[in-house]
């Protein structure tokens, strides 16, 4: 392991240390949380399970990744089979490395994840129990002893301080040597008495307060990864949040138009999406962490919900909050270029608009930079009927004039 190289990552982490703060605390919460909720004894076993996991965040459901729901299927299901899974995976057997462990999580949550899919007389579907949630869930309940993980970061990460290993994906080994790994540079981090008073000040009430700083040289691994480049290459910006730059109710009816040559044209929507679907997605995650964040601050207790993900027939991507914990649905357009650019909407989502036109918003993010995974955008309340021109398919088009749809 390359020493020089691990003291650089080291002194880049502090110099950004309140960057990277803002966007990963919420992994301190969430250890806090679930230890002081979770109980293997308790009676009403899927409800518990839920409430401990209720702070994972993006540990256990974000992208298209989502352990957590999936677990909350199976206890649902079986909640006693569930309850001796967590059993056995908790329990204090030294003898028992952790690639058994994994082993046996793997063979259970596999057996689980059949029977449910049978259950509901549907196709097996990916269970998400993969080796980030198995070590996801030993470091929730054992933060002293075990580390979080994602096989993308471990490969990234030996690469940059030449670790002696080569992750392939997949493989129980992983495990093994990422536990190494994260030991020998948690050696170098606890040298580092500055980095550990800028990280004790941070942690609060509500945020676990580690000894072994199990969880701190996670967070170094993965911000080398995530955001320390970032942070360099644009160290005057802001985090992603704050970089997303609300201007409410931009979206005028009257300064909007038709552009009339397209108005009779046969658009291949199919196509069309499908070619615009990467930046749509990733347009979406941007939002739904933007919700994600705006609720915290507010201090409300509701979630959002990337409805999307599950089922992209309900006129809308994201089902979140306004500041009374009213529901409010969210649909998001996004492009590469100006606010300017044309877009399209589906009946689906203009019936949706109509409907709902009290909760209903579109957010219009345009200037996404795919490389910084930052835009800015516009949001509209209400109804989009007037927007429209097409009763299929809905092609609309930002005007700098004053003229209105026709």
């Amino acid at each position: 392991m390359n020493l020089k190289k691990i003291k650089e990552i080291i002194q880049s982490y502090k110099k950004h240390f309140g960057a990277i703060h803002k966007e990963e605390i919420y992994k301190w919460r969430a250890v806090k949380h679930f230890q002081d909720n979770w109980n293997i004894d308790a009676k009403v076993f899927p409800e518990m399970i839920e409430n401990s996991l209720a702070y994972t965040y993006n540990l256990m459901d974000s992208g298209n990744y989502f352990p957590k729901r999936m677990m909350l299927h199976y206890v649902r299901m079986d909640s006693e089979a569930v309850r001796n899974l967590f059993l056995e995976l908790y329990r204090k057997d030294e003898d028992k490395s952790i690639e058994d462990k994994w082993l046996e999580f793997k063979t259970e949550t596999r057996r689980l994840n059949k029977e449910f899919f049978r259950s509901k007389n549907k196709t097996e579907e990916n269970s998400y129990q993969d080796q980030r949630a198995f070590m996801v869930y030993l470091a929730l309940r054992f933060p002293e002893r075990y580390f979080l993980f994602k096989f993308g970061m471990f490969k990234e990460f030996v690469e940059k301080i030449d670790f002696p290993y080569t992750p392939i994906k997949g493989r129980v080994e992983n495990l093994t040597s990422y536990t190494e790994l994260c030991g020998q540079l948690r050696e170098e981090i606890i040298k580092d008495e500055e980095l550990l008073k800028l990280h004790n000040g941070r942690l609060k009430e509500n945020h676990y307060i580690e000894k072994s700083f199990n969880l701190l040289t996670q967070d170094v691994i993965y911000a080398t990864i995530k955001h320390l480049d970032r942070f360099e290459s644009t160290e005057n910006e802001k985090p992603v949040f704050q970089r997303l730059i609300r201007v409410d109710k931009i979206l005028n009816p009257n300064s909007l138009r038709s552009t009339g040559k397209t108005a009779k044209t046969k658009i291949d929507f199919a196509e069309k999406q499908r070619i615009n679907k990467k930046i749509g997605d990733l347009g979406e995650e941007l939002v739904f962490e933007y919700e994600r964040e705006k609720l915290k601050k507010i201090g409300s207790k509701k979630e959002p919900q990337y409805i999307a993900h599950t089922d992209d027939s309900q006129g809308f991507d994201i089902l979140s909050f306004d500041e009374n914990d009213e529901e409010i649905y969210i649909e998001v357009k996004t492009t590469k270029g100006s606010h300017e650019a044309e877009f399209f909407i589906t009946a689906n989502e203009l019936r949706k608009s109509i409907e709902t036109k009290e909760k209903y918003r579109l957010y219009r993010v345009y200037e996404y930079n795919e490389e910084k995974n930052t835009g800015k955008f516009t949001e509209k309340t209400g109804s989009l009927e007037s927007l429209c021109i097409n009763p299929a398919l809905y092609k609309i088009s930002y005007e700098k004039d004053d003229s209105k749809p026709v």
